[in-house]
């Protein structure tokens, strides 16, 4: 398993009324990411309140790669796992279809070929009318 240099997901906003505005870890450890306070950020990396480092980088690099792969899509958070899991079944379908009998594969495609496809169309769509 890839061990990653970036904080580990999920992240949340902690807003607190009387603290600065902050991106953390939301588990247990609510390990912090980056905090603002008026004009001034602190980046936190490996050790709290630590100079920006190696893993202040890539927690950075982790936002804009982030923000920059989901232009223009309104809900990130849900749409880009929707499209993962319709991905991830018309794949699995797939997988199946070509492991069959042709006499099989052609039973398979008339009983489910269009479910598979009409739901990865509806999600597509949904994601190209978000980025319009």
């Amino acid at each position: 398993m890839t061990e990653f240099k970036h904080t580990p997901e999920p992240w949340k906003i902690d807003e607190a009324d009387d603290m600065p505005l902050a991106v953390i870890a939301d588990d247990d450890t609510g390990e912090g990411i980056v905090e603002m306070a008026g004009d001034e950020a602190t980046f936190w990396g490996d050790d709290a309140h630590k100079e920006f480092n190696e893993r202040s980088k890539a927690d950075f690099e982790r936002i804009v790669a982030c923000v920059n792969g989901c232009k223009g899509i309104q809900d990130p958070e849900t749409t880009v796992p929707e499209l993962v899991v319709e991905a991830t079944r018309a794949l699995e379908f797939i997988t199946r279809l070509m492991s069959l009998e042709p006499n099989d594969a052609v039973d398979l495609l008339a009983n489910f070929g269009d479910d598979v496809e009409d739901r990865l169309i509806a999600v597509l769509a949904k994601t190209k009318e978000e980025i319009k």
